[in-house]
């Protein structure tokens, strides 16, 4: 008899982190491997409105929130980012995530500034660079990219800031490999990081389905994945993950008044995320 696989459920268990995609069409950066579709129209005019933002972070549906992720596209280019950003830390803890290459001396010293003016919260960011190597970032990302997302880790460094690098592991390397490359790049520029300052996680290609790709099975909500504790808004609605935003295999609902508790793990990077089975974009 033909087996019949059914898709395997993750339970929100408690909403511990929001991220908020300020844009879905507008980055700065076309790079090769990015998660988000670059062969559809996307809308230039996507941008996510600041009542949107308000009304959820101070809803009772995000009481239990301790980290907002800013995310995009790239979120620096949203017109009213620096309100936002404000807005976010009057509420908890942010987190930029960004290609770090409109961060320079001048902007690090406006976060410090903006971070002073909250005592209760804390302002981090997570900058892409895919790889240790100028050339192979470059090509994925651009010319010159890779010398402006460092100097924008050089320039946080500078005022009191811990950046982590957040490595989509392209080209397949070894972890420590990546962590002792990145090392010794940012001693170049007389910074210093340790390996917690690194965090790599494995590159998903949506454009890339194995058919022969085993179905990794857990049970009794046994997950150490994002949408056990994490939800996405959009301009569009609520979505379970980054992976999945905008996609409607991870709609959880319109907003956060009103969303689904649980994630049908029935999309290629829901497995991906089980057969790591931790956190790729918190923690």
């Amino acid at each position: 008899m033909e087996k019949i696989i059914t898709s395997q459920v993750c339970k929100l268990e408690r909403l511990e982190n929001l991220f908020i995609q300020l844009t879905y069409g507008n980055c700065n950066l076309k790079c090769k491997h990015c998660y988000i579709t670059q062969n559809k129209k996307l809308e230039k005019s996507d941008f996510i409105s600041l009542d949107l933002i308000k009304n959820t972070i101070y809803s009772n549906s995000t009481r239990f929130v301790e980290n907002i992720y800013l995310t995009g596209g790239e979120p620096l280019m949203h017109p009213q980012f620096n309100n936002i950003l404000r807005m976010c830390l009057k509420r908890t803890d942010t987190t930029i995530i960004t290609n770090g290459v409109n961060i320079n001396d001048k902007k690090a010293r406006f976060f410090a500034k903006v971070e002073d003016e909250f005592e209760n919260s804390n302002l981090y960011f997570k900058i892409g660079i895919e790889h240790y190597d100028e050339l192979k970032v470059d090509d994925l990302k651009g010319r010159g990219t890779f010398r402006k997302s460092i100097n924008a880790v050089v320039s946080l460094l500078k005022y009191g800031f811990s950046p982590i690098i957040f490595c989509t592991n392209y080209y397949n390397e070894k972890e420590d490999n990546l962590i002792d490359g990145f090392t010794k790049v940012l001693l170049r520029y007389n910074a210093q990081i340790t390996s917690q300052n690194v965090k790599i996680i494995p590159y998903f290609d949506k454009n890339k389905i194995d058919d022969n790709d085993t179905l990794v099975e857990r049970h009794d909500n046994d997950f150490n994945i994002d949408c056990k504790t994490s939800r996405i808004l959009t301009s569009k609605g609520v979505y379970c993950c980054n992976f999945l935003a905008n996609d409607y295999r991870g709609r959880s609902g319109p907003d956060l008044n009103e969303f689904a508790q649980k994630t049908y793990l029935e999309s290629p990077c829901c497995n991906l995320c089980l057969k790591e089975n931790r956190k790729l974009f918190t923690d």
